[in-house]
């Protein structure tokens, strides 16, 4: 193994007469297609990218080959890589949910080697080409959605807007970097001055606040380093954005005064320090938040329902580290922040201020929102991490022993990868069908769904909906061994999904069932049924419907006292639970009459608060029904 440091068509993974084979416009395409892969409920254009990836991986290593040799970075951007995919290997073995830890493994494999194909064939690809083909795009599709469908706000291709404000918040950095050094070329300026106020303009209509500061400092900068009379558009553009009616502003100003969480993300942050706190070594496992914040719910007491909106995710990639990967997952966070940090100070450096720009506006959106959350924001990200990347490399000459069969092996794993993300799209395109027909086509919906678990028998949401429609189902059957088959059924969903509720609770319903057509001795049945919605309380601790079904079980099996506990304890996470006011009412007719009319008004209070509230989801709906 041998370092030096070389000009860069000599440290590419091709001689430059190469330059402009098809795996380089293969790459070119796929770089295009970044902000892209996540559109839609099923992203479809994902496949094809990863696809391209493992197509031109599988390339470069034949050339590899041929040439009995490889280059990779010398900066050691590999150490935290390494650690993180480690601890992702660890995570699979012992995760909770197979599907999750599985996919994340995938994403961050692809994300590293789509940093390495372009480090090594395109990292003076036409940057201002792609900036201003992107800013185009993106912003005219923000506009449409703002000026033409009056959606607010605009998403762009993504579903969550604070993405499509990063990648344009990418762009604007890419154009502000490249004005910074002296241009002598007075068009080239004028272009991309244009770029930047055109994605301005887009970020406006989106409205992310953390978008509109990240655009003021990045203007900011602009006007500090820039040199020349068109450093002082930067003051224009700032005062357009605090002084000009527009979407942001209204965020900052007025629109946190109706919005009872505005200031709720310092309590999610609480949270995520629980929770790494509670599983401090290796955390709760990547992607795995989502179903562990339950336990850490706060409640939100402006709001009839106080459990109706649970955080969901972090909202802050250094603490998701922490949560997700405890110790060693902030460790590999900080040694991938210093060499970043290090590799962004080369660039700027090399008169390059562009892409340290790019990454350093992503560091920064990532105090505010999940990069590794969306597989279109982590390529992004290698994206730019190329750009910095000194061009310093390393020659690596597998030889004849084992070794030379890392490289082969590592081709087949990307490409299994690819193929595999492929099948988990088609899964969750029949999954996503299944639950449309759920309300109105149940045996369309059962076998949409277990074509769904067919194509990808990981995917625990599937497996879930495939149980709950074979217990809807059961009720038109008369076969004595449904039930037992759609036990088998739930206990398959909860095998790849044991953070859900959803299992447990559909077997205690089948324990109900089965005690109420005789299948089964009432008391045991019940007795079981009582035990698995134990099990889902434990899982969500602050549901109020689980407490109340769990009430109602030991109310039918006579332990009346522990019922009404239950019930109590229901109405004190839940004081407007309109369906426990009334249970409540209708067993104290049998145990205390003389309390029924202070119960009586409690339920006329709880229908006061709730009066108006418009809920917004299946639980508020619920708890407010």
């Amino acid at each position: 193994m041998t370092g030096a440091a070389q000009p860069l068509a000599k440290s590419t993974a091709f001689p430059p007469e190469k330059s402009l084979r098809t795996v380089d416009v293969v790459l070119i395409a796929a770089v295009f297609l970044i902000p892209f892969i996540s559109w839609g409920e099923v992203p479809w254009l994902l496949g094809p990218f990863v696809l391209l990836v493992a197509g031109v991986l599988l390339a470069v290593i034949r050339e590899g080959s041929i040439r009995g040799s490889v280059q990779i970075p010398e900066a050691p951007v590999w150490i935290p890589l390494a650690m993180v995919l480690g601890l992702s290997l660890i995570h699979l073995v012992r995760t909770p949910i197979p599907y999750s830890s599985f996919l994340f493994l995938v994403h961050l494999a692809l994300a590293a080697v789509f940093y390495y194909l372009l480090w090594s064939r395109l990292r003076k690809m036409a940057v201002v080409a792609m900036v201003l083909v992107r800013t185009g795009i993106l912003v005219t599709w923000v506009a449409v959605q703002a000026l033409v469908l009056g959606m607010r706000p605009p998403a762009g291709p993504f579903l969550n807007p604070n993405y499509t404000a990063t990648v344009l918040l990418v762009c604007l950095a890419m154009a502000l970097g490249s004005l910074m050094p002296s241009r002598e070329r007075k068009w080239e300026t004028a272009i991309m001055l244009s770029a930047a106020m055109l994605g301005s303009v887009g970020l406006m209509l989106i409205g992310s606040r953390s978008g509109g500061l990240g655009m003021i400092l990045l203007w900011a900068a602009y006007l500090i380093f820039r040199r020349g009379r068109m450093r002082w558009v930067a003051i224009l553009v700032i005062a357009m954005i605090i002084l000009l009616p527009n979407t942001i502003r209204h965020r900052v100003t007025e629109g946190y005064k109706a919005d009872p969480h505005a200031f709720s993300r310092l309590l999610i942050w609480e949270s995520s320090l629980r929770m790494g706190a509670d599983h401090p070594l290796i955390g709760v496992g990547p992607n795995l938040f989502y179903e562990y914040a339950p336990v850490y719910a706060f409640p939100t007491e402006e709001l009839p329902v106080r459990y109706g909106r649970i955080a969901r995710k972090p909202h802050n990639e250094y603490l998701r580290s922490w949560a997700e990967g405890g110790v060693i997952g902030v460790i590999g966070l900080g040694l991938f922040l210093f060499i970043t940090l290090r590799m962004m100070l080369h660039s700027i450096k090399l008169g390059r201020p562009g892409p340290a720009l790019a990454v350093g506006i992503i560091l920064y959106q990532a105090l505010f929102h999940d990069i590794t959350e969306v597989f279109s924001l982590m390529v992004l990200m290698s994206w730019c991490l190329a750009q910095i990347t000194p061009e310093t490399d390393r020659t690596v000459e597998p030889g004849n022993g084992p070794r030379r069969f890392i490289p082969v092996a590592t081709g087949v794993v990307i490409l299994c990868f690819a193929l595999w993300l492929n099948l988990d799209l088609a899964s969750r395109a029949f999954w996503f069908k299944g639950k449309r027909l759920m309300d109105v086509d149940l045996p369309g919906a059962l076998r949409t769904t277990k074509a769904a678990t067919l194509i990808n028998p990981l995917l625990p949401g599937a497996s879930r909906d495939l149980a709950r429609i074979r217990l809807m189902m059961s009720d038109q059957d008369t076969d004595e061994q449904e039930l037992s088959r759609v036990l088998a059924a739930t206990l398959r969903a909860q095998s790849l999904n044991r953070l859900d509720t959803v299992p447990p609770r559909l077997q205690a319903a089948i324990y109900i069932k089965a005690a109420r057509q005789g299948e089964m001795k009432a008391a045991e049945a019940l007795a079981a049924a009582a035990g698995k919605l134990k099990e889902a309380s434990l899982i969500e601790p602050h549901n109020a419907l689980i407490l109340l079904n769990m009430a109602e079980v030991y109310w039918d099996l006579g332990q009346r006292e522990r019922a009404l506990d239950l019930l109590d304890n229901a109405l004190r996470k839940e004081p407007n639970y309109l369906q426990a006011h009334r249970t409540r009412i209708s067993w104290l007719s049998k145990l205390d009459p003389g309390r029924i009319t202070w119960a009586q008004s409690e339920l006329a209070e709880a229908q006061e608060r709730a009066a108006g509230y418009r809920p917004q989801s299946d639980f508020e709906e619920i708890i407010l029904r």
